[in-house]
């Protein structure tokens, strides 16, 4: 027999001797007056059987169980019924107060708990296919109850998606019939992005929507959604891609669709415009030759479709660069340190490229003088990302205009980093 701290009592028989077919099992006190018996002269024990004991939970209590009040006054006591340790089914109780009233020494009050739920008639969720990149505000769920049950009894407040995103109560209507039956139906909204927090991707989504019909039971409205979200690889937000020469274009593609295709759109100032740059692509990846001009304010959006038509989008997460005569290395490798390298081809003609090594992420300027420390050009300054990059220099200044032979000096600043390195012309 083993006693527990919070009074169960649970027997245990792992072997059995002696008459086994006419066992009595229960529980009584010292006195032997007060008793609880499971089973009595019967054939019912076995080996291996464990028996518990235990009080039935506890779903009914109050939030102050005792205080004082002065005459002629009153007091809100809290009542609780907690239905999570409980099989459906109705429950009853009795509320007892006792006090030092001449009048009301002792007063009972009954208590019936509805323990369940019931299943709505009908019900529909739109959008029915989710796009997790898309920027609506609403997820919107249309429910019908059984006859029996009116909706305005539904307590709004008590509305959840999935458990866990209430419906916004200034948006609540009983007036909907979404189904075209004559019988009124209910039209709750939700957050959108909440919604799309908590839900993952898939071709059939099970969602619920449950509230309380006040005072007798619980409905549960069921419906199947499609969760979707391609996902933009690359070009990579912040990153700095060459304007004007081949780059490769890479996304994923919904998990569980037969997607037919994607379509590939690109913007170069921050998505007030939208420039098509290929149609019914196959696979996951293009190659894009990029616009012949420097912006700060790239991104690229795909669209994929499969029979059905288009089933989700998503875009680069925020703007890239476009530049001309800059590379940016992949992050597999980042410096330990900052660097400027000496350019390569030294001496050149026409072109040599710079390469340098950023170890925080800042301001970057690099410059080229003359031999009498003039500037002849800017080959970069702007914010920059940690890591490996370059940058080329065509033998040109500021105007376009081819210079002459001779050594010059390349000059890199970038927060308290500093370097000066020669380069020679040669034509």
């Amino acid at each position: 027999a083993l006693l527990y701290p919070n009074g169960d009592i649970k027997y245990q028989y792992n072997y059995l001797t002696g008459t086994t077919t006419s066992a009595t099992i229960g529980i009584q006190n010292g006195s032997k007056d007060d008793g609880l018996m499971m089973v009595y002269n019967d054939d019912y024990v076995h080996e291996g059987m464990a028996i518990l004991i235990t009080s039935a939970p506890g779903w009914l209590s109050v939030g102050t169980e005792s205080g004082v009040i002065a005459a002629g006054e009153c007091a809100d006591v809290d009542v609780v019924m907690d239905a999570a340790a409980l099989a459906a089914g109705d429950y009853f109780g009795t509320l007892t107060l006792t006090s030092n009233d001449p009048a009301n020494q002792t007063m009972t009050a009954d208590v019936i708990f509805h323990v369940g739920t019931v299943d709505a008639a009908d019900a529909d969720i739109d959008p029915d296919t989710l796009n997790l990149s898309s920027n609506g505000k609403w997820m919107t769920g249309r429910v019908e109850l059984p006859t029996e049950y009116d909706p305005a009894d539904v307590v709004i407040e008590t509305v959840l998606f999935n458990g866990t995103v209430a419906a916004d109560v200034r948006v609540y209507s009983l007036t909907e019939d979404f189904n075209e039956n004559g019988i009124m139906d209910m039209m709750f909204k939700f957050d959108r992005t909440a919604v799309e927090d908590i839900l993952e991707e898939g071709e059939e989504v099970e969602v619920v929507i449950t509230g309380e019909i006040r005072d007798t039971i619980y409905f549960v409205a069921r419906d199947i959604v499609r969760v979707i979200q391609p996902t933009m690889m690359s070009p990579a937000a912040g990153s700095f891609v060459s304007a004007g020469t081949p780059t490769t274009v890479t996304w994923t593609e919904p998990d569980g669709l037969n997607i037919d295709h994607a379509d590939l759109f690109y913007t170069v100032d921050g998505g007030e415009t939208w420039e098509t740059m290929a149609t019914d692509v196959q696979g996951t990846s293009y190659s894009w030759t990029t616009p012949d001009l420097e912006t700060e304010e790239a991104r690229v959006r795909v669209f994929v479709f499969d029979n059905q038509g288009m089933v989700g989008f998503d875009s680069t997460d925020d703007m890239f660069t476009l530049m001309f005569g800059v590379t940016a290395v992949g992050e597999d490798d980042m410096p330990k340190a900052y660097a400027l390298r000496a350019a390569y081809p030294n001496p050149f003609n026409p072109q040599t490229k710079i390469a340098f090594d950023l170890v925080d992420p800042g301001r970057t300027k690099i410059t080229v003088f003359d031999v009498k420390g003039r500037v002849v050009t800017t080959l970069l300054d702007r914010q920059m990302s940690a890591g490996r990059h370059d940058v080329s220099w065509y033998g040109k200044d500021q105007a376009g205009r081819s210079v002459a032979s001779g050594v010059y000096y390349y000059r890199i600043i970038s927060g308290d980093f500093e370097a000066i390195k020669p380069m020679t012309l040669l034509k």
